[in-house]
């Protein structure tokens, strides 16, 4: 039986990370090593993707709109045009190569990319994606560091000074490796030391750009690394693949929930608990083509607090499936949906029983038009009783207390 495989020997797929009409920024990386291989040959490079980033900045884009977290088509042609502009980065862990374009380069997207179930077959051949129950944590926790990272989510749970916990390790595409060490500080010593469990809500580079500054001996020390299926790019699962080659026992990939046979795109979200005292919980979206909306999430339940993990998830999926299962007497804390961006209309039907505590918006310098937090959203959170807290205000870390 001939076995057809993608693309054309005429054409290149990207998958869009990010797309900013305004400021006309986009970001796009290859979906796979087989596509950067024939990017190679065409550009002449001899460009180790294997050690070095791939991810493509474009400046300048004035071309069709496109739409983030998509895989489109780019001709052969255009990136034979295109190769006198590339410019090699040398201080990023995530972008290998910078475009600027002029208003003579002409259209780069062509259509977009939609993939048979044959393709993601041979695309994904070695995915394990979890369908049982994941095994109960072993977690005790007195408090809760978001950390002060620019704009990004690292989130750590602790318990008597060790890190028992984290969910989300990234920030900004743009930020350098040096910078990226910096933060970094003294993570990999003590991570090696508590060998926490880490969940990462989804794929997008500001919630996971610390995997690939990390140490080996620190990706070897986790206990589990529970994430989201099917990486949609060459950066993510190069960050994914340090698990399966350095620490696969840890490796819990989640596949996300088939939607109700009635609606296409559902937003809606399970749970299961994660520890066998209840007080966790995670959440795992259905099926739905935006990468925000389709992502995992966590709640932390105690007897007097809770505090929620949103990651990018829309305003609506927090209130009408995380918020029900907090309806009893508590201090209730909100690390704050998309860095306090654009994430649906406002809506947050909490119980009457909860105390408003604190809105913690995890942020920083960020290109954004506007920028990143929305004032509106601010006002909507301050409005039904959060004190509002802003990393980038505080300039240090934040401690919620457990």
């Amino acid at each position: 039986m001939l076995l057809i495989l993608y693309p054309s020997s005429e054409e290149l797929l990207f998958y869009v990370e990010k797309f900013d009409k305004q400021s006309q920024f986009v970001l796009i990386d290859f979906i796979d090593s087989n596509q950067f291989g024939s990017f190679n040959v065409i550009a002449e490079l001899n460009y180790n993707w294997e050690k070095r980033p791939t991810m493509i900045e474009i400046h300048n884009y004035s071309g069709r709109r496109i739409r983030e977290g998509v895989t489109y088509r780019i001709t052969q042609e255009t990136v034979l045009r295109l190769i006198s502009r590339i410019q090699i980065v040398e201080d990023s862990l995530v972008i290998g190569f910078r475009i600027e374009l002029s208003l003579e380069d002409g259209e780069v997207f062509g259509p977009s990319k939609t993939f048979t179930i044959g393709e993601q077959f041979w695309r994904l051949p070695f995915s394990q994606a979890h369908t049982e129950p994941i095994q109960q944590l072993p977690l005790s926790s007195d408090q809760v560091i978001v950390r002060n990272i620019g704009q990004g989510s690292w989130n750590e749970i602790t318990s008597g000074g060790d890190v028992k916990l984290i969910f989300d390790i990234g920030t900004l595409w743009s930020t350098k490796a040096t910078e990226i060490v910096r933060l970094i500080g003294n993570r990999d010593i003590e991570y090696q030391r508590c060998k926490p469990s880490l969940i990462l809500s989804h794929w997008d580079v500001d919630h996971y750009h610390f995997l690939l500054g990390l140490e080996d001996a620190t990706i070897k020390s986790f206990f589990r690394f529970i994430t989201r299926s099917d990486p949609p790019t060459l950066t993510a699962r190069k960050a994914a693949g340090r698990f399966r080659i350095l620490n696969p026992t840890a490796l819990i990939e989640v596949a996300p929930l088939p939607p109700p046979p009635t609606l296409r795109n559902s937003t809606a979200l399970g749970y299961s608990h994660l520890t066998a005292t209840r007080d966790y919980i995670l959440f795992n979206s259905c099926k739905n083509p935006s990468r925000n909306k389709c992502a995992l999430g966590l709640v932390i339940r105690k007897n007097n607090k809770a505090v929620i993990f949103s990651g990018d998830y829309d305003y609506s999926q927090v209130s009408d499936h995380i918020l029900p299962l907090l309806n009893f007497k508590c201090e209730h804390y909100l690390v704050v949906p998309h860095h306090g961006g654009k994430a649906g209309k406002f809506v947050y039907n909490h119980s009457s029983q909860n105390k408003m505590q604190e809105a913690v918006i995890s942020v920083g310098k960020n290109p954004y038009k506007p920028p990143h937090p929305h004032s509106g959203n601010i006002n909507d959170l301050r409005s039904i009783g959060f004190k509002v807290i802003r990393t980038d205000y505080k300039g240090s870390d934040h401690v919620i207390p457990l």
